[in-house]
């Protein structure tokens, strides 16, 4: 158990962390639901490949945050695990009531004055990164849980989530792309660019080809490389593994002292909301 500190950590499914990161650190994963025609099931026990064949009919397809008693139950297993503290890390409560959920179940709990629900304002494989650069701070089984929550609050504050999808009708079912932008983007062919800010996922850019959209990436980062000692890139493809290739080439050459990590899944949640098609980064960026 990598995790050698007095405080535990809980996650909600959408937050795309490595499974052996998960095992690793004994990290707790509440698990957001799926609801379907064929079939209604936590992410948990929901597999990428289970929505794909799926993702044609979106209006029959949806999704709903865990119980406060999920939550609690988290909670409760850490707690008689040995650990003093808990950190939750629910994605963005501007798009979903998970974070609800979870500071409710704080009063479910006889020490809820030892949890700590963060606000977030971010989301998946951008939450994943944010949590990969915490991890090593709780090797230290003198770790203080203030001094965890202080680095939280640190780089939470510098961090970025950008991606571009090729197919729009998600979006737009969704409501988070109006149908007159989701029509011309179509007919135009238009690259949009989404980006979250204050906890939610808005339309920011438009472009014409992807080349001028993996630029738009590259200035992002250019950006906050400029500024911070630590920089922490994540690079996401929904079945656009050559485009995620040449970005990575062109993120080696430009930020070398930058940690560079790939993902190729959003899970089942975020397919049925963004779609399968697609390329995105995150960046967390702090100084020592």
């Amino acid at each position: 158990m990598k995790n050698k500190s007095s405080i535990g950590i809980v996650i909600d499914s959408t937050t795309t962390l490595d499974p052996q990161l998960i095992k690793d650190y004994g990290i707790e994963v509440v698990s957001l639901n799926i609801h379907t025609k064929l079939f209604n099931k936590r992410e948990t026990e929901t597999t990428d490949e289970e929505i794909l064949v799926l993702l044609d009919d979106v209006k029959n397809l949806s999704t709903s945050s865990p119980s406060p008693n999920d939550f609690a139950e988290a909670y409760k297993r850490l707690f008689k695990k040995g650990y003093k503290h808990v950190i939750c890390l629910p994605l963005s409560k501007e798009l979903s009531s998970t974070y609800q959920s979870a500071v409710i179940a704080k009063s479910y709990v006889d020490n809820e004055e030892e949890i700590f629900v963060a606000d977030t304002l971010i989301c998946n494989y951008g939450l994943a990164n944010l949590v990969e650069t915490l991890l090593p701070l709780f090797e230290n089984e003198n770790a203080k849980f203030g001094d965890i929550i202080d680095a939280y609050s640190q780089r939470i504050g510098n961090t970025k989530i950008q991606f571009s999808v090729l197919n729009l009708k998600h979006l737009v079912n969704g409501g988070r792309l109006s149908k007159i932008a989701g029509l011309l983007g179509a007919i135009l062919h238009i690259k949009p660019l989404i980006e979250m800010r204050e906890g939610k996922l808005k339309l920011f850019k438009k472009e014409l080809n992807m080349t001028k959209v993996l630029g738009t990436f590259i200035n992002s980062i250019h950006e906050m490389y400029n500024r911070f000692t630590n920089v922490w890139i994540k690079i996401v493809d929904l079945s656009q593994l050559a485009l995620a290739d040449k970005l990575t080439k062109q993120v080696e050459n430009n930020f070398p002292r930058a940690k560079i990590s790939r993902i190729r899944s959003v899970g089942p949640v975020y397919l049925i909301h963004l779609g399968s098609d697609g390329i995105g980064i995150s960046v967390v960026a702090y100084n020592d």
